[in-house]
């Protein structure tokens, strides 16, 4: 990433189970919060990529711009059945990201 001049600022992520209820699991926003709390970061204007529809919830909960990649668990059939709908599908994470830069 560096070598392509791009920086990683943290990595986030929670131990949680599902039944535990914290706040820091997704589709709930804490990690988000955490992640840009001091930085000048426009969250609207921001792309949260996922492979889930826990993914895309937490995302729109948190007020990004959704991307669902279908390399992981999701195959397109299964939107149908998804309560919020990605603002977007790529078919995985390379396609997604060259997406992404070419809107830039």
């Amino acid at each position: 990433i560096e070598a392509e001049a791009g920086r990683i600022h943290g990595v986030f992520y929670c131990i949680h189970k599902s039944a535990d209820q914290c706040e820091c699991k997704k589709p709930k926003i804490a990690l988000f919060r955490r992640a840009v709390r001091g930085r000048d970061v426009d969250i609207s204007g921001a792309y949260f990529i996922g492979d889930s529809e826990e993914d895309v919830q937490a995302g729109e909960n948190a007020g990004c711009r959704t991307l669902l990649v279908l390399s992981g668990r999701t195959k397109r059939e299964d939107l149908a059945h998804f309560l919020i709908k990605p603002q977007f599908v790529k078919k995985d994470l390379l396609e997604a990201v060259q997406w992404i830069l070419e809107k830039k």
